[in-house]
């Protein structure tokens, strides 16, 4: 009788349990985003975010995009330890975009505040100069036929001339006044020279971690002077490929994904747009994993 009720009392402790609510095991531990970056060219961008911690596989990270934040598309992004990266093609040009990182675990999801770009122009054609219009041939006029000559008339004859009169002293003639001389037309101005460029390019920087390789130049001047800037980058420093840069603050930044092991060189190059500057060649090694 003894054995009964012990077993009824441990099939009703376990029945109640069973029955607890578990917590949770998915409860989503959120790594904050720390900066959220942007490189638009004519058609496309890429975007990238860092996060201060690393997220695992199971957890989603991208963006949403789109010409107004009411009316975004949600896309995902490459994952790379505490950095996403998303590149956007097929973007018109000259247009404004919103976008914001995002990460969720499938249940709960956050995400940062709104950033917008604007994808660069297509340079315009210049338009084919018009052709002149050829000149009628003139053709020679033809000679008037001159007019037959009249015959004189029988002259009378003439009266005995009266004695002249003995003619006066002339006067002096008056010497005509010499011509003045036209005034010398003024040289044409000059077009004013453009604002003197004056941005120095300073420290050069680079960190390379998830296979991004990010480079930086120090900026010293007035960078609202400069119209482009650029990395030239590659193995050999005879031979190197121009990557496009973007403004930050007072540096300019740039971004590369896929390298393999080997020594790198690479350069930052700025421009006024009628004056180029550019730093001195560095070098950087990149080890195997």
């Amino acid at each position: 009788m003894k054995l009964s009720t012990f077993i009824i009392c441990l099939i009703a402790s376990l029945s109640a349990i069973s029955c607890t609510k578990t917590p949770d095991c998915r409860e989503f531990l959120a790594p904050e985003i720390v900066s959220i970056t942007s490189l638009p060219e004519i058609n496309k961008a890429l975007l990238v975010s860092d996060l201060k911690h690393y997220i695992d596989k199971s957890t989603e990270a991208g963006f949403y995009i789109g010409k107004d934040k009411t009316n975004l598309m949600r896309c995902q992004a490459e994952v790379y330890g505490q950095r996403f990266r998303l590149e956007v093609l097929n973007l018109e040009e000259n247009t404004t975009y919103y976008f914001k990182a995002y990460v969720t675990n499938g249940l709960n999801e956050i995400a940062s505040g709104f950033e917008s770009f604007k994808t660069e122009t297509l340079p315009e054609q210049p338009s084919e100069p018009e052709v002149p219009e050829q000149p009628e041939n003139p053709g020679p006029d033809e000679p008037e036929t001159p007019e037959e000559p009249s015959v004189p008339d029988e002259p009378e004859t003439p009266e005995t001339p009266d004695t002249p009169e003995m003619p006066e002293d002339p006067s002096e003639p008056v010497n005509p006044s010499e011509p003045e001389n036209p005034s010398e037309p003024e040289p044409p101005q000059e077009p004013g020279e453009p604002a003197e460029f004056t941005v120095k390019i300073s420290n050069l920087s680079t960190h390379y971690g998830n296979d991004i390789l990010e480079l930086t130049a120090e900026l010293e001047g007035d960078v609202s002077l400069i119209t482009d800037c650029w990395f030239m980058v590659g193995v050999n420093p005879d031979k190197l490929t121009r990557i496009k840069g973007a403004i930050e603050g007072n540096s300019v930044k740039a971004y590369l994904v896929g390298l393999g092991e080997g020594t790198y060189h690479y350069k930052a190059v700025i421009t006024n747009g009628v004056e180029t500057k550019e730093s001195d060649t560095c070098q950087i090694v990149i080890y195997p994993n």
